[in-house]
């Protein structure tokens, strides 16, 4: 199917928006970890348990959503649906803070509805610019896409934080609500009428990269494993890290502000990563991303100076928060049109997704029997790991 450069454009332009806006929930739980110290009533190891309840919603959930897109082909549709629950979920997290004795049937909703709407952007935004781009653009394109992604993981804390202090904690998460609802509405707008390819008809068996093949299903549990390995680590380090900035830094401001100063690398990173995913193919980024973000988060844990600190960070975010671009890139290239969303769907839902819920399992029971330092560098083995089997083995389809 052939795509204008209007509709090219609006494509990127809306999906952009879309991860922009659900990115910048990427900290939630994080974060509501340090703001909820402030509700006594509020059990903190709940939340933290609800952190691993969603990604395991969005992940068993994902491969549905994604079936749904390729046989419709309305992948718009169910991005700003998915925006939209976020928005709905965000709202229940705010209620604690104003109906405190009320906060277990509100945590537990909205992490339920945070979980669905997780499910949809990134496997589905992903398609989309791989079916208007074409696989060998995509990644490129990615890039750019991904960076919006950067700016809001970025940039939505820091707001929180001034929002919060300006008006209260209630009201800085009723503002995040609202805003998130209007860039649902936006999205379906600007990807109304968008429609993409469905499923490829049935094929003859052919040792070709086929959907069905044997080929497929091994290059897809590697790629899937890789990713649940890494997300792990990614899940866990990243649910606590607002407890252990906040627990050396001693302010909510500050670590908001350490947090929106040392994300903004992967504003550049990701069209960075994803020009090199489409010069160098998906391979050879992945080992880039893979080595260099575990070798400078353990830099990150070996010290307390906040300059250090912010550097080492700076650097494994850059490498570290690529997947999109890297990943479901590399994904994109090697199988065949029409099994985007399906395709990302399995390495998104069951690799990333179901890696952040058994990181923040883990991480949870771990830190409470020795503590969140501990279970930081716990945490990066899961890392080191995932890059050694990725080295290891190289099961592509494309050879």
């Amino acid at each position: 199917m052939s795509y204008t450069q209007h509709q090219k454009t609006r494509s990127l332009a809306f999906t952009s928006l879309g991860h922009f806006v659900n990115d910048g929930n990427f900290l939630l739980i994080s974060l509501l970890l340090v703001y909820y110290l402030a509700v006594p009533q509020v059990n903190l190891a709940f939340v933290a348990l609800m952190a691993a309840g969603y990604n395991l919603i969005s992940g068993l959930s994902s491969i549905a959503v994604g079936y749904v897109a390729d046989v419709t082909g309305k992948d718009g549709h169910l991005i700003s649906l998915g925006i939209f629950l976020q928005a709905v979920a965000i709202f229940l997290f705010a209620m604690p803070f104003r109906y405190p004795d009320y906060w277990f049937q509100s945590v537990l909703t909205g992490s339920i509805l945070l979980g669905f709407g997780q499910a949809f952007y990134h496997p589905l935004g992903a398609s989309i610019l791989r079916s208007t781009y074409g696989a060998a653009k995509a990644p490129l394109v990615m890039g750019i896409n991904g960076s919006m992604g950067s700016i809001g993981r970025a940039m939505i804390p820091f707001v929180l934080a001034v929002m919060i202090l300006s008006f209260g904690k209630f009201y800085g998460f009723v503002f995040l609500s609202v805003y998130t609802v209007i860039g649902a509405i936006l999205i379906l707008l600007g990807l109304f009428d968008f429609r993409k390819e469905g499923v490829l008809p049935k094929q003859k068996h052919t040792k070709e990269k086929t959907p069905a093949g044997r080929e497929y299903w091994i290059f897809m549990s590697f790629l899937s494993t890789v990713i649940f390995l890494r997300s792990v680590f990614m899940g866990g380090s990243v649910l606590y890290i607002g407890r252990y900035l906040f627990d050396i830094f001693g302010s909510e401001f500050l670590l908001a502000l350490f947090l929106a100063l040392t994300l903004i690398p992967p504003i550049i990173g990701q069209p960075l990563l994803g020009a090199i995913t489409t010069l160098k193919g998906g391979r050879f980024a992945t080992n880039l991303t893979g080595i260099t973000s575990t070798i400078f988060f353990m830099l990150f844990l070996l010290t307390t100076n906040p300059i250090a600190m912010g550097l080492f960070f700076m650097v494994f975010s850059f490498m570290g928060f690529s997947l999109f671009p890297v990943m479901l890139g590399y994904i994109g290239q090697q199988v065949r049109e029409g099994q985007g969303s399906v395709s990302n769907s399995i390495a998104w839902g069951l690799g990333n997704s179901l890696g952040f819920a058994v990181g923040a399992l883990v991480m949870t029971f771990w830190t409470g029997m020795y503590g969140i330092p501990s279970g930081m560098w716990l945490m990066l083995a899961f890392g080191a790991v995932s890059t050694i089997i990725f080295i290891s083995f190289r099961p592509d389809l494309n050879k």
